[in-house]
């Protein structure tokens, strides 16, 4: 992910959508998120600062209790990012739909009436 992406083709990324939804679900220290996206760190850093330009989410530093301890980095929605939570669980609702529709037809199961009751969300 060498260039700034758009808002719409950062969450057409696997990555950037994982991304979203870990930070979404409270994931948000760097350690979480290496955790459930298994990518380098290099990259993960890349995909962090797209959502900061994007907008999308923001860094909280704290201090840790013990004296001498280094600031700590959250990462956090922005408005706008929790604004984007529901549409995001709607296109990830679809895909999974149109995914079990692909594979339905791909084993022979085709009629009209089998189409239109699996769009229907």
């Amino acid at each position: 992910m060498q260039e700034k992406l758009g808002l719409k083709d950062f969450l057409s990324t696997k990555t950037g959508t994982k991304l979203f939804r870990g930070i979404e679900k409270g994931q948000s220290r760097l350690t979480d998120l290496y955790h459930i996206l298994y990518i380098s760190p290099s990259t993960l850093n890349k995909y962090l600062n797209q959502m900061l330009d994007l907008g999308l989410t923001e860094i909280v530093e704290y201090k840790g209790k013990a004296r001498g301890e280094r600031k700590k980095r959250v990462y956090r929605l922005t408005e706008k990012g929790k604004e984007l939570i529901e549409p995001i669980e709607k296109i990830r609702l679809a895909t999974q739909k149109i995914e079990e529709i692909i594979e339905e037809l791909s084993k022979g199961e085709n009629s009209p009436s089998f189409l239109f009751d699996k769009l229907v969300i």
